[in-house]
């Protein structure tokens, strides 16, 4: 199978282009809602907030949404989940144009659009196995990835020339839009996705004793386990990481609005690089040697980022760490997919992704609070050398030994 073989599968092609408009729009709101709350509030700690309180749904939905997941039909929910945050995002630029707009109700999109990104991200990770062959998963999730890569390098460039001259509202709206264009890909997509009630009883009689399957199953896994702890721990790190940047180039670097949609556009180049490269370095290397060398060099990065005291540094810098950081994904995915069966990934990955995301509050809350009292300088340099007992942990687990099956 060539690497652009899986293009040609209709399914596919229908959920990418819906992906790649979500994902713009996205970038959009990233992009700008931290320089939004700054605007309304002043306060860098009030932007982890706003941060923490969009993952907060993962740690109390995540496990049973797995569940109900695996039960239900992935595309219905992914539907759903796309109109719940079409509907929370458009309620900022109507707020805001009646004058009504405040943090408190940024506070419950940020809760809402949270519970819709549980159910979608944990369906689209598990729809994907229903939509390709298992051959093309490492080509799908790369240009999966790649979609999203672009629009991280456009969405900053586009977004910072919008926010100067137009606002945040009309990014936000924009990306309200998104959701419907994610909605209306989703219809065009003719797949059957396998559900438990027409099965025979994989998991006894209720949601609890399947996310005690999901767990289960991934503990006795050892390298879906490891995966889960490096990952869940990394998020905590890093999971500010994007507000440290955006405040080291505006406060540390006194840069402009337009310079930090520059440094950030430019940079995810690297993103895209690497989503692009990851299915042929995973065909090079095995699954687990692949992701040690990577982790190995993005903490090489990452240590060296805080000392770029000029954009033209940081620039490539923070790309390669953008680019470390997509090949990392893509090989943990894949590899997740490849030795999970199609009948427990939902609730594999409800367990992984709330494992994951239940740190991403805490990390986004004492990241709030370090910005708040050291700045973007201080923050980065930590983050990068909390990264040095990841590397050490996998290597003490022989994770360079993992292979695909």
């Amino acid at each position: 199978m060539s690497y652009t073989s899986v293009l040609f599968n209709k399914n596919f092609t229908f959920y990418l282009i819906g992906i790649a408009f979500s994902n713009m729009g996205s970038a959009f709101t990233t992009f700008v809602f931290p320089l939004m709350i700054l605007k309304l509030t002043g306060s860098a700690f009030q932007v982890g907030i706003v941060s923490a309180l969009s993952f907060i749904p993962y740690a109390i939905l995540g496990l049973p949404a797995g569940a109900l997941i695996d039960r239900l039909n992935k595309k219905t929910i992914m539907k759903c989940a796309d109109i719940i945050r079409f509907v929370s995002y458009l309620s900022i630029p109507v707020l805001s144009f009646f004058n009504m707009l405040s943090i408190f109700q940024i506070y419950v999109v940020a809760i809402i659009s949270g519970i819709g990104l549980v159910f979608h991200s944990i369906s689209e990770v598990s729809i994907i196995p229903s939509i390709v062959k298992e051959e093309d998963l490492a080509s799908a999730n790369s240009y999966i990835y790649a979609t999203q890569n672009v629009s991280e390098f456009l969405g900053p460039i586009i977004g910072g020339l919008l926010y100067t001259y137009m606002g945040y509202s009309i990014l936000i709206f924009i990306d309200s839009m998104t959701f419907l264009l994610s909605f209306f890909s989703l219809i065009l997509i003719k797949i059957e996705t396998k559900s438990i009630f027409n099965q025979e009883k994989l998991s006894g009689k209720n949601f609890l004793s399947d996310v005690k399957v999901g767990f289960d199953y991934l503990l006795s896994n050892s390298t879906i386990r490891v995966m889960a702890g490096v990952v869940s721990l990394s998020n905590l790190i890093i999971s500010p990481y994007y507000i440290y940047i955006v405040m080291f180039v505006k406060e540390d670097m006194n840069q402009s609005s337009q310079a930090l949609g520059l440094v950030l556009g430019i940079s995810s180049l690297g993103a895209l690089i690497g989503s692009l490269s990851a299915s042929f370095l995973l065909k090079l290397f095995n699954f687990g040697k692949l992701i040690v060398i990577i982790l190995f060099l993005d903490t090489i990065f990452r240590l060296m980022l805080p000392f770029s005291t000029y954009i033209f540094i940081l620039i490539p810098l923070l790309g390669l760490t953008y680019m470390t950081q997509s090949i990392l994904n893509i090989a943990i995915i894949t590899l997740r997919q490849k030795k999970c069966s199609e009948n427990m990934l939902g609730r594999v990955n409800s367990v992984f992704k709330t494992m994951v995301f239940a740190f991403r509050p805490i990390g986004l809350f004492l990241g709030g609070i370090l910005l708040e009292n050291k700045g973007g300088f201080y923050a980065l340099t930590i983050s990068a050398v909390l990264f040095i007992p990841l590397v050490l942990y996998i290597l003490k687990n022989r994770f360079y030994q993992v292979e695909e099956y």
